[in-house]
């Protein structure tokens, strides 16, 4: 797998508010980038 360019800034974001709404046009990655940087507990 390659490193996702906003898998930063929602690290980022999501350490400052406790929640966060990711939209965007379909099949371009948002389950997976959550995925690839969630918390192994949370899954």
């Amino acid at each position: 797998m390659f490193e996702r360019t906003m898998a930063g800034y929602v690290n980022k974001i999501s350490s400052q508010y406790p929640v966060l709404l990711l939209t965007g046009m379909r099949q371009i990655g948002k389950s997976t980038l959550l995925q690839m940087i969630s918390e192994p507990e949370r899954i």
